[in-house]
Order: structure tokens, then C-alpha cells, then sequence
């Protein structure tokens, strides 16, 4: 960009204030108006409105391509260096890094947007590629967009568009591959519809909350408005862009290399006042610009109306102007819905100082949920000595001047005096019926939380504790209860619903599933018959989650769509789904395979006790576990280690640590920990940290099995073989032909690994009446048993047999259905890469034998909590070394050897097997020898 038009901000905007007053006179009295101008004040911006109106002269003889091209390489403060291409420009290539272009979505100043796919390992996927333009070829890019990748990505929410990616292919061109959305911007999808006021807030606060969701991951937007935000067919908003966000530290959004790339974003219709100033921002920017937003949707107009058509006009406005009312400017039809609550709530958006607007986008959703569950709203209408603060803010003069006119007559006129004690009078009484409302609000308040203990003591006794009761004990204990809630509260068939329905509930938990259904079936009766919606929909959700953990998918889903369905029938006030019902349906969706659906449900829920103050519950512990078992099987092992932990302290802090769901979440914890490659830390999460024992009879078939795979990975495999052994001789029916396959699997493995081949060859044998159908279905689980199989032929020196195997499983892997998201197949396709690298080894193909090993590296780092302590990425360096010594590149076997030797004492402890092999190998007086 020209010096000559480096300007701060505030620079930029007495130009453009400048330049529309000049633009306002004619032709002939622009320049003569230019030197007349202040030279103390406006010496630096005279010669850029001589210039700016030179152009302007000559562009009203050009022709309009010419205007076109000028307009298009003047600088812009909201897009810095990266204005659009001007015409002839070459299009882009016809593939950008690992992405194939198939179309162009659109192009603005700032970048333009392809629909492209994935060609590499993540094939047939489509992003929306966002090519930026302009001067973007700077060292060390690669790297610190990958950092930021990271980061951003980690904004996994239902109605955020998750950016996939982002890097700099060969030529230097920077991408962002972005979740690609087909839907209709927010406010055309609301008025094509004719939405109702209600309609469109519920709509808005799926913006909020997801917007409160990036703040909580310390993200700010900087650029919400209505074409950012798409609605999808089936009615859910998703947010774009979050590519160029910004990071927070300490409440103010820092600078990214992304940011900074791509200059300031901003647009002036939903541009903050502090975006304005060019201060720093932080969240209330984008709180500013949810205002804005649901100023649109309410009134149909954004808030400011301009004499002048222009930028400059416009920042004036929205740093100095009053903010009307959005009824006054609705349509008629929609006008007496917004006065009131919904006015105030706006406002209180809109104003011009951060700290007078909401603090938060979550507390912004909570006044939109109170409106609409006719509650109080915590926003309050302006008091008459603010707007007069404000007023005087604006006109500062003119109100001293005022103050003292209004003084002198109000001191004379008795008229005004006797009014102002009318109105302390009715304040005085307004204030004493607030607080008697108050006092109330605090009873009924003290009442529900007395209720809640209540209740949570009886949850406690009946679940927690009673699982130290004998199974028979537990069941007649609750037996007893639905004995006395059916003569108790004979006359309270709503009450009496509600309770079974718990019952219900309970006798899932202690595995009596069919007595669950009974209870549900007469409680669900009850609540039809008298109309009780809410009910009927919290028992099918309880229905559901027992199906979809039966393995009954469809079904499942049968019965949520009839809970939304019951929920839909309340009108007033209409409901929030609760936060139970939403972890049923997570788990329905997580059994299903739908795990960023699951997640996002998860986290909604999550969200929803958060914002009602309910933090330390077991419903709360629960839903952590669930949010934290969608990210364990997308393959995020830290964050799914961040939410198990989280759950165990709050079930430690309040006293739920003693029941099975506790324990649940420790071998939660321990399998995230051991599939990112904190195995020694893993197996202290298995017992619990010495609580108990991972391998007691007491734990489940799926919990031992789990421990055992986590005793393999960490080297012990003879333990991992006598356990596995033990679990498969005590397994029978069901159990038998749903585990007993990968059980006899992992024994292999563990065989494998001692060297017994024989019995290896026994195991698979075992495992393979299940697998072999799954083998030619293609079917994804089918490809773990291919590549053990594949492993005891090259053990057993049948390569061509291995590598036949080793084919057929990356056919069956690729086949497989894709998952939601890829990090959830990265452990698989690494093994099968190691294998690939194995048998390339043992075949002297040298160089295919680094490029693979290379591959299973790289995805166990992508996997790695630590990337500095990870088992996995040990064993890989420690096979890197071992084909560079047999290329003879000594110094590259030295440094992986010792690379792979500081992963493994650090993740595995320094008596693991491999840590003194690598140690071995890593030492210059040793003889290497693998």
C-alpha cells in the first residue's frame, strides 16, 4: 500500500469526514476549500484530499470499468492490503495445497471463497476454501498458521462453521478451509418466512449462545452481521468466519498472524464503537454487534437513519447519536411485541460504552430467555439521570447553557415542585412493591433449593450409596418407593408420573431395563392424560437414551423427534428443552455416529445448567462425561482429558465420587490419556489413582477390556495377556459374541508382541468367524483385525501375504463410512502406516519404508496431548531410526533415537522397555542394534 495513505483510525475518519464535506460542493470550489482549510490542523490530510479528489475528478469522465479498478485498489481500513484482484488477474490454480477447486462460492475485498474437497488421505470431503489476496508470501507463515489452526479449531459448537485447516501451499498462496454451509442468511431466512417475534429469538439466541461459546474459548469475532451467519434447512444458524477471529488475553482480543494478515476486520453497520476509535476490543464489540443484529431482525432496519449516505455519516452516528427504540422503527405488526422488555434488552446492547452493555453474550441469551418465558428481565430502562448524562455528553455547550435556563425556571415554578414530590412519591411506592416482590422471589427461591437438596439426598441414597447394596437389595429398595408414591400420591397423578418416571430411570441404572420401560409406560400414561407435555417429553428422552444404548439407532431417534414434538405443544410459556432431555439425545446421536452432533448437544446442555448458576450437580458431572466421551472418540484427547477431569472434581467436591458413573469417568480419563500417549498416566487413571482395581470383577467387561488394551500399550504385555485371558474364559452369551471377538484380537496382539505365533495364530482364528463378514462388508473395525493378521504373517516371514492383508485394510478403512470428523481415524491410519513401514523395512524398500514411517510420526503427533511426552510418537521416532540406519544416515538415527528416547522415559517412565533401547541406540559409545 502507498505511504501516502498510512493513517491511524482516527486519522482515517476526519479524512473521510473531510472528503464528504468536500464531495458536497461544487467541482470548481474543492480546491480553493482545501487550502482554506486549518494548516495546523489538517497539514498531513491536505495532500491526500487534493489527491483523493484529483481521482474523483478524473473518475467522472472514465469509463466504469476504469472507476471499477480505482475503487477497488484504494486502501481500506477494514481490509488492510487486501483488496479485490483487479480484472485479468489470473485465476487461481486448480488446487491449492491438498485441496481440489470445483467452484467459486463468492469474492470480496478481502478474499475470495471455492467450494474445494480434500485429495490427500482425507478425500471426498468439502470445505469452503477462503483464498486471501494479497501480499501474503512471508517467512515462517506456514508455521505460525498452523498454531493458530489449532487453536481456532478447538471452537467445536453446533452452530459455529469449524475451520478445518489452514496452511500455505508451494506457491505461497494462504488458505482456510472452513466447514462448508449451504444455507440462507439470517435475516432473508426470517423474513421469507415471516417469522414471529418469538420464532426469530429463538433463532437469535442460537447466535448467542455459540457466540458465548468462542468467548469462553477466549475468541472474539470482531465481525458478526447477518450475512456471517447462515440458517440451514432443518433451522439451525451457524456462524462463519470465525477464521479471522481474534484470541484474548486478559479480556482484550491480541493480534493473531491471521489478523494481522488480513488487516483490520470490520464492517461499519455492525462496527463497535471502540472498533470505531480503533481501541483495543474485547467481548462487548461482539455483544455490540449482536445488538445490532437483533435490531435487524426486530425492527427490519439497522438502528441509525443518515441524512448522508456515507461512511463517515454512519461512524458519527454510531459514536455519537442516540440509539432509537427498535418498536419505533418495526413494522407495525410486529411493534407491540418489542415494547418493553425487548426495547430495553437492545439498548442495553447498543451502548456506546463497553461496560454499560451486557457483560457477556451469555448474560445477553439469559435476558432473551427470560422474555421469552415471561420471567423479569435483568436489563433495566434507562433512568432519566443517564439519558441526561448522555445528552450532555453529546452537546456538551449547548446542555451548560441549558442547565442553567431549565434551573432558573424550575427555582419559580411551583408547579414543578409539586410534581417532583409526586413523583418521589410514586418512586417510594414503586421501590417498596419491588422489594416486597423481592422478598417473595427469595422465599420461593430459599423453597426450591430446600427441594433440590431434597431430592439430590434422595438420588444420592438411592444410586450412589445403593450401589454397595446387593443388586436384589437395590431393586427392593426402589420397589418399596413406587409402592409408596402410588398410595401417597394417589390424588396427584402429575406428581406421581413424575416419580415413577425417576423409578424408572433408577432401575435402568442398576441394569433392570425391563422394569424401566413398565415404569416409564405408566408414568408417560399418566402425563398424556393430563396434558403434562414436559413430562411426556422427558420420558421419551428417557426411553430414547435406553434404546439407543440397546443398539436400537432408529427407534431412538423415533422417540426424540416425539419428545420435541410434545415439547412443542406447551405455548406458554414455551419451553426450553432441559438439559436432561439434551443429554439423552446426545448419547442417541453419539451411539449413532453422529459425534459433532452429539458434542454440540452436549455442550448446549452444559451450557444451559451454567447459565441457571447449577455448576456443581451430578446432572452437571454427567454431561461433562458425555461432552467429554464425544471428543474421546472425535479423537481430541486433550480436551476429552480436560472434561473428564472436570467431572471428576465436581463430583469429588460434592460427594458423588463413591458410584459407578464416578468410575466411569476415571476410565474415561485413563483412555483419552493412553490413546494421546500419556500411557504410564493412564494406567494411574485406570485404578483410579489407587481407588480401586481397573481389573476387579467388579468393573465391566468393556472396563477391563479397556485396561488390558492400556497395560499392552504401555508395554506390559504378559500382564495384558493374563487379563485378557481371564475376560474372555468369563465371558458367555451376549457378552461372548459382542466382546469375545476383540478380546481374542487383543490377545493376539499381545502374543504378537511376546513372540508366541502359534498361539497368536489361535487367537486370530477365534476372532475370525467376526470379523470375516466385516471384512467384506468394508466395514471400519474390520481393518484392525486385517493389519494384526498382517503383523503375524510378516512375524511368521510370509511378506507377500502381509502385504496383501496390509492392502486390503487401507481399501477397508478407506471404504468405511466417514466418521464426523478425521482425528477419530488418525490412531488407525497410523498403525496401518507403521505396518506399511515394518514390511517396507523388512523387504529393504527403504525409501517407501521412511515415507510411511514418516506418516504414522506425523498423525501420532497431531494425536499427542504433550508433543513433548508422547509414547506413540517415541515408538514412531524409535522406527524412523531404526530405516535410517539402514539407509546409513547415521547423524538422522542418532537424533531420532535420542528424540524418541526423551518422548518415551517422559510419557512411559524411564523403566519402560523401549525408553532403554532408545537409550541404548541414542548413545555414542553404544553398538546399535535393533
Amino acid at each position: 500500500m502507498d505511504d501516502a495513505f498510512k493513517l491511524s483510525p482516527p486519522e482515517w475518519a476526519r479524512l473521510r469526514e473531510l472528503l464528504d464535506e468536500a464531495l458536497a460542493l461544487p467541482p470548481a470550489d474543492r480546491l480553493s476549500w482545501i487550502d482554506a482549510l486549518d494548516e495546523v490542523r489538517h497539514a498531513q490530510l491536505k495532500p491526500r484530499l487534493r489527491r483523493l479528489l484529483t481521482h474523483a475528478a478524473d473518475a467522472s469522465t472514465a469509463p466504469p470499468a476504469t472507476v471499477g479498478r480505482l475503487l477497488d485498489t484504494l486502501p481500506k481500513v477494514e481490509t488492510g492490503q487486501f483488496a479485490r484482484p483487479p480484472e485479468g488477474t489470473a485465476s487461481p490454480p486448480e488446487r491449492i495445497g491438498p485441496y481440489r477447486l470445483i467452484r467459486e462460492l463468492g469474492s470480496g475485498g478481502m478474499a475470495s471463497v471455492w467450494l474445494a474437497e480434500r485429495t490427500d488421505m482425507l478425500q471426498g470431503r468439502q470445505v469452503a476454501l477462503k483464498l486471501p489476496h494479497g501480499a501474503w508470501r512471508r517467512a515462517g507463515l506456514a508455521e505460525r498458521m498452523a498454531r493458530e489452526r489449532e487453536i481456532l479449531a478447538t471452537l467445536e459448537h453446533l452452530n459455529i462453521a469449524r475451520l478445518y485447516d489452514a496452511g500455505v501451499a508451494a506457491d505461497g498462496q494462504p488458505y482456510l478451509a472452513l466447514e462448508h454451509v449451504e444455507g440462507e442468511r439470517l435475516d432473508a431466512w426470517c423474513e421469507r418466512r415471516a417469522l414471529d417475534v418469538p420464532a426469530r429469538l429463538r433463532l437469535f439466541l442460537q447466535v448467542a449462545r455459540a457466540v458465548a461459546h468462542a468467548h469462553a474459548h477466549l475468541v472474539v469475532h470482531r465481525d458478526l452481521k447477518p450475512s456471517n451467519i447462515l440458517v440451514t434447512t432443518d433451522g439451525q444458524a451457524k456462524l462463519l468466519d470465525f477464521g479471522i477471529a481474534k484470541l484474548l488475553d486478559q479480556g482484550q482480543a491480541q493480534e493473531t498472524e491471521l489478523t494481522q494478515q488480513s488487516g483490520r476486520a470490520l464492517t461499519p453497520d455492525y462496527a463497535a464503537p471502540e472498533q470505531i476509535l480503533g481501541k483495543p476490543i474485547g467481548t462487548a464489540a461482539d455483544v455490540y454487534a449482536l445488538g445490532v443484529v437483533l435490531f435487524e431482525l426486530l425492527a427490519g432496519q439497522r438502528p441509525y437513519q443518515l441524512k448522508r449516505d456515507t461512511r463517515a455519516a454512519l461512524e458519527e452516528a454510531i459514536l455519537h447519536a442516540e440509539t432509537p427504540r427498535p418498536s419505533s422503527l418495526a413494522p407495525r405488526a410486529r411493534r407491540k411485541a418489542l415494547l418493553g422488555d425487548l426495547d430495553t434488552i437492545v439498548l442495553k446492547a447498543l451502548k456506546k460504552e463497553p461496560s454499560d452493555r451486557y457483560s457477556t453474550a451469555a448474560a445477553l441469551a439469559e435476558d432473551i430467555e427470560r422474555h421469552l418465558e415471561h420471567r423479569p428481565v435483568l436489563a433495566r430502562p434507562d433512568s432519566a439521570g443517564y439519558r441526561l448524562r448522555t445528552a450532555m455528553r453529546r452537546h456538551r455547550l449547548p446542555a451548560a447553557a441549558g442547565a442553567a435556563v431549565i434551573a432558573s425556571l424550575l427555582a419559580g415554578t411551583a408547579l414543578a415542585l409539586w410534581q417532583a414530590q409526586l413523583a418521589r412519591q410514586q418512586r417510594d411506592a414503586a421501590v417498596a412493591e419491588r422489594e416486597r416482590a423481592d422478598r417473595q422471589a427469595s422465599a420461593a427461591q430459599l423453597a426450591r433449593r430446600i427441594a433440590e437438596g431434597q431430592a439430590s439426598m434422595s438420588d444420592f441414597l438411592l444410586t450412589d450409596a445403593a450401589q454397595k447394596v446387593p443388586h436384589a437389595e437395590a431393586v427392593a429398595q426402589i420397589e418399596l418407593a413406587v409402592t409408596m408414591v402410588r398410595k401417597q400420591y394417589r390424588n396427584d397423578p402429575v406428581v406421581r408420573a413424575d416419580l415413577l418416571a425417576d423409578a424408572g430411570n433408577r432401575m435402568r441404572w442398576i441394569d433392570e431395563a425391563g422394569r424401566a420401560r413398565e415404569l416409564w409406560g405408566e408414568a408417560e400414561a399418566l402425563m398424556r392424560e393430563d396434558g403434562a407435555h414436559a413430562g411426556v417429553a422427558r420420558v421419551l428422552c428417557m426411553r430414547a437414551r435406553e434404546r439407543a444404548l440397546a443398539g436400537q439407532i432408529e427407534p431412538a431417534r423415533q422417540l426424540v423427534i416425539e419428545g420435541r414434538e410434545a415439547l412443542q405443544r406447551i405455548v406458554d410459556p414455551e419451553p426450553v428443552p432441559g438439559a436432561g432431555c439434551l443429554l439423552d439425545e446426545a448419547v442417541v446421536e453419539r451411539r449413532a455416529g453422529n459425534l459433532l452432533r452429539a458434542l454440540g448437544l452436549g455442550e448446549e446442555a452444559l451450557a444451559l445448567e451454567r447459565a441457571a448458576g447449577r455448576t456443581e450437580t451430578d446432572l452437571v458431572a454427567t454431561l461433562l462425561h458425555e461432552v467429554g466421551r464425544s471428543r474421546f472418540e472425535l479423537g481430541r484427547f486433550a480436551a476429552a482429558v480436560a472434561a473428564a477431569r472436570e467431572s471428576l472434581e465436581v463430583r469429588e467436591r460434592i460427594g458423588r465420587d463413591l458410584g459407578n458413573n464416578h468410575r466411569a469417568t476415571w476410565f474415561l480419563l485413563a483412555m483419552a490419556r493412553r490413546d494421546g500417549g500419556q500411557t504410564a498416566q493412564a494406567l494411574r487413571d485406570f485404578a483410579g489413582d489407587g481407588r480401586f482395581d481397573p481389573s476387579g470383577a467388579d468393573r465391566s467387561v468393556n472396563q477391563r477390556y479397556h485396561y488390558a488394551l492400556g497395560l499392552l500399550v504401555h508395554g506390559r504385555a504378559e500382564e495384558a495377556l493374563r487379563l485378557l485371558k481371564a475376560l474372555e474364559a468369563g465371558l458367555s452369551g451376549l457378552d461372548l459374541r459382542s466382546e469375545g471377538p476383540y478380546v481374542a484380537l487383543q490377545a493376539a496382539q499381545a502374543q504378537l508382541a511376546l513372540g508366541q505365533l502359534a498361539a497368536a495364530r489361535a487367537s486370530l482364528e477365534r476372532a475370525a468367524g467376526h470379523f470375516g463378514p466385516l471384512v467384506a462388508e468394508r466395514r471400519f473395525a474390520a481393518h484392525r483385525y486385517l493389519v494384526t493378521r498382517a503383523e503375524w504373517a510378516r512375524r511368521s516371514g510370509r511378506l507377500g501375504e502381509a502385504a496383501l492383508l496390509l492392502d486390503l485394510a487401507r481399501t477397508t478403512l478407506d471404504a468405511a463410512p466417514q466418521p464426523d470428523d478425521p482425528p477419530s481415524r488418525d490412531l488407525s491410519r497410523r498403525a496401518l502406516h507403521r505396518a506399511f513401514a515394518e514390511l517396507a523395512l523388512a523387504q529393504r524398500l527403504l525409501p517407501q519404508a521412511l515415507d510411511a514411517a514418516q506418516l504414522a510420526l506425523a498423525l501420532s503427533e497431531r494425536a499427542a496431548i504433550d508433543r513433548e511426552a508422547s509414547l506413540f510418537v517415541g515408538e514412531d521416532l524409535l522406527l524412523r531410526a531404526a530405516i535410517r540406519r539402514a539407509s546409513g544416515d547415521d547423524a538422522g538415527f542418532r537424533s531420532d533415537a535420542q528424540a524418541a528416547h526423551t518422548h518415551i522415559r517422559a510419557a512411559g517412565g524411564p523403566g519402560h522397555p523401549l525408553a532403554l533401547t532408545a537409550e541404548r541406540l541414542a548413545h555414542p559409545s553404544a553398538t546399535p542394534k535393533l
